[in-house]
């Protein structure tokens, strides 16, 4: 073979080659479909009812809470043109979204099947999964419209990341764990038709190895414990952690993220103003207070509408893939940790995940017209209780009491016989009983409370006083008010004044003589406790 015609060859191979790999990139991947939408200026209710309108096969869908007519209409026509649907559904979200009734009682009269959770933590999935298009919708974010679709994007908006995705490992997932909940016959009952007949069944096969990345709370592996796996993916962080978190009320994470940043790991926090302001969560201020105090940079939201969404990013995690992206339902809460059914992903194999996050994230952290510096709000000045101002006659040792307001975490109390009384007790935790004992008699005394925040800011009480009770000593002496018998010869009757256990001897006696002993207490209100005897 000739020089010229091994040329050829190569130069056809590189050809060959150079066709290849364009091919392998204009071919379209198997999970084009898998995105994340962003509801700060994009409308993430069309991609999701079009999801539901395409679907041929098969429907599985959980949600909190819906108040959108769409959603239902759009399960219901599924159901009409042969699609099997499943609804997972929780009636205690009713209590503050009412307009739930109403979309719940559209699917009962469709007869869609039904089942409603009943264990302990309530149902937090917001979910669609569609089996002929292998593709599942979910995040932290209800069927509803306001937290799917911006009013004034970049403007009035929810802060939400809605996660379309077609991956294998992550669908399946749903699919089986989905079949676990439909099938558990102690967290749910049937709603409708209730009872089923035949009884709930699996529609997708035994249940599966989940994927390792994805996190389904509550259950008894450590894995699945969204609280537990968080704050040991932050105790081993090395480098930086950017948090956007809709509701911080439990002390353990706020804890592990105050214990990193003093080791130097780089942290920011975007949060919510609403929940902040909340007074049904009193436990997000206290907690979003003590970050603030560590020194952690804080920015709230500016913009109209909640922050609602849930995501952690872990810059310098071990291994080989130190980024990871958290992602999901749960709050930071003691019930997302392991009570509510959620769903979190904990992904760390996929950078454009990663990479959609932290940009997101950026874009809000640098828009001083969407989020703003955080400042702590203080207190409201505690109401004092008892004793009541001015009250008298208290006794000697008296427990204070007062109505601190849901913002209080700590008090100092005052108290002592000035007007200007001095500190008795600082950093009161809340309902630890404050009592003064040992008091002066007849006493005036005077107290007030400093309520504060974990940022230390602080509102007086006004102050009270009272005046401690004065004993009444016994009169000087005793009359002979009545003589029994009335007719015998009587010799006169002596007294004996303020003895106890004490002994009375009676000496020369007479004969045929009627004696009479008694016994009584004398105080301010008379005569008591009188008891005689006669000989």
């Amino acid at each position: 073979m000739s020089g010229r015609e091994i040329r050829m060859i190569m130069t056809n191979f590189a050809v060959l080659f150079f066709c290849l790999m364009i091919s392998l990139f204009l071919v379209p991947s198997s999970r084009a479909a898998e995105r994340l939408c962003d509801v700060s200026f994009e409308d993430c209710r069309a991609p999701l009812l079009a999801l539901i309108n395409n679907e041929t096969v098969a429907i599985d869908t959980a949600f909190w809470f819906s108040d959108d007519p769409r959603f239902p209409n759009a399960l219901i026509k599924a159901q009409q043109r042969g699609v099997k649907v499943r609804v997972l559904m929780d009636t205690r979200s009713e209590d503050a979204h009412p307009s739930n009734t109403t979309i719940l009682q559209t699917l009962v009269n469709a007869g869609i099947p039904m089942r409603e959770r009943v264990a302990t933590g309530i149902l937090h999935w917001k979910m669609v999964m569609c089996a002929s298009q292998g593709t599942v919708e979910f995040s932290g974010a209800n069927f509803t419209g306001s937290e799917l679709v911006p009013v004034t994007p970049y403007v009035n908006y929810s802060d939400e990341a809605i996660y379309f995705s077609d991956d294998p490992a992550v669908v399946n997932s749903f699919k089986s764990k989905y079949d676990d909940w439909w099938t558990d016959a102690v967290s749910y009952r049937d709603y409708n038709p209730n009872p089923m007949v035949p009884p709930p069944t699996r529609s997708w096969g035994p249940a599966i190895t989940l994927n390792p990345e994805l996190n389904f709370p509550p259950s008894t592996i450590a894995a699945h414990n969204y609280g537990a796996r968080v704050i040991s993916a932050i105790n081993a962080e090395k480098v930086k952690l950017d948090i956007d978190m809709f509701r911080i009320t439990n002390a353990p994470e706020a804890d592990a993220v105050i214990k990193a940043f003093n080791r130097g790991v780089a942290v920011r926090i975007l949060v919510d103003t609403q929940e902040y302001k909340n007074p049904n969560r009193v436990w997000d201020r206290y907690n979003v207070d003590r970050l603030f105090m560590a020194g952690i940079p804080i920015k709230t939201t500016l913009h109209q509408g909640q922050n609602h969404e849930k995501a952690v990013l872990f810059y310098g995690q071990p291994g080989t893939r130190p980024r990871m992206a958290v992602f999901g339902s749960s709050n930071w809460s003691q019930q997302s940790a392991n009570s509510q059914q959620e769903h979190n992903y904990f992904s760390n194999t996929k950078p454009w995940f990663f990479n959609w996050f932290l940009n997101q994230f950026q874009r809000r952290w640098n828009s001083p017209s969407e989020y703003t510096p955080f400042v702590p709000i203080g207190p409201g000045a505690p109401v004092l209780k008892k004793p009541t101002n001015a009250a008298v006659a208290q006794p000697l040792s008296l427990t204070l009491t007062w109505d601190g307001g849901p913002w209080g975490q700590r008090y100092d109390v005052y108290f002592g016989i000035s007007s200007n009384p001095p500190l008795m007790a600082s950093d009161v935790i809340t309902g630890a009983p404050q009592g003064p004992s040992n008091l002066a008699p007849g006493k005036k005394y005077y107290w007030k409370i400093v309520g504060k925040t974990m940022a230390k800011l602080s509102a007086n009480s006004p102050t009270w006083s009272f005046t401690t009770a004065t004993p009444t000593l016994p009169g000087a002496g005793a009359t002979v008010s009545a003589i029994s018998p009335n007719t015998g010869p009587i010799a006169g009757m002596n007294r004996v004044r303020n003895f106890a256990q004490a002994t009375r001897n009676v000496t020369q006696t007479n004969n045929s003589t009627y004696y009479r002993i008694e016994q009584f207490s004398i105080n301010g209100s008379g005569v008591s406790g009188k008891v005689h005897k006669t000989l």
